[in-house]
């Protein structure tokens, strides 16, 4: 029996293995579907095609069988405070954690249109093991920042390009952020329909994160200002 951190890396493994062929089928077929109006080069080039076409359904078929392996996470509703994981043990940390915010980063990226990043689950794991070791501040959103620091700092995103085409530092210390304050931005609001709150939570927190880059870039690194940062964001979320 594997343990659950191999499973995870294991996970992850698959994960960016579908990732490629699913890349790759979609490129082939884009080839393919190219070279149709290009003069056929006669009968020799019937098995070529014939091949190329097999290697693509084959692409599709790995594709299937890792999604049947694969738990895709659900949203963990209504989107709650990150920092709740931490007061509260019977919310199931770090799988709770680890599945609520898999599926904010991957909703996060959506919004982005980032089509070539990958969440690493195990990361968001360890991440967990900090933050839960971590020290608690006595200021209000000390829990937020701390958790949003370890997040960037774990590097929850990869590209599985190269070159990277985003500074993916800056990128994951941006999109910490914001899976972060979307919490807090839905645990100040009313009840309502849980999931479009948690989607325009992502979506406010991602414009509010992009507007003030310069500042909590300046303030990264340092807890009282990455807090007067996080105070001012949801103040006027």
């Amino acid at each position: 029996m594997f343990g659950r951190a191999s499973e995870l890396l294991i996970k992850d493994g698959i994960r960016q293995a579908r990732f490629t062929a699913r890349s790759a089928a979609r490129q082939l077929g884009e080839t393919l579907k190219a070279a149709e109006p290009l003069v056929p080069l006669g009968p020799a080039s019937v098995p070529l095609e014939h091949a190329a076409r097999a290697f693509a359904g084959l692409l599709r078929v790995v594709d299937h069988a890792a999604a049947d392996v694969l738990f895709i996470h659900e949203a963990r509703l209504p989107l709650r405070s990150s920092a709740s994981y931490l007061d509260d043990p019977s919310e199931g940390a770090p799988g709770g954690f680890v599945a609520d915010h898999y599926w904010r980063y991957k909703e996060w990226l959506k919004g982005r249109s980032m089509q070539a990043a990958f969440v690493h689950e195990l990361r968001l794991e360890r991440a967990w093991s900090r933050i839960e070791e971590g020290p608690r501040g006595e200021r209000p959103l000390a829990g937020q920042v701390m958790i949003a620091q370890a997040l960037a700092q774990a590097g929850i995103i990869s590209w599985d390009t190269l070159p990277q085409p985003l500074d993916t530092r800056r990128m994951n210390q941006a999109s910490a952020l914001a899976v972060v304050l979307a919490g807090e931005i839905v645990a100040r609001q009313p009840a309502g329909d849980a999931k479009a709150m948690a989607l325009a939570a992502l979506q406010a927190a991602d414009e509010i994160v992009e507007s003030t880059q310069a500042m909590w870039n300046a303030a990264w690194g340092r807890d009282a200002a990455l807090h007067d940062w996080m105070e001012l964001a949801c103040r006027y979320a």
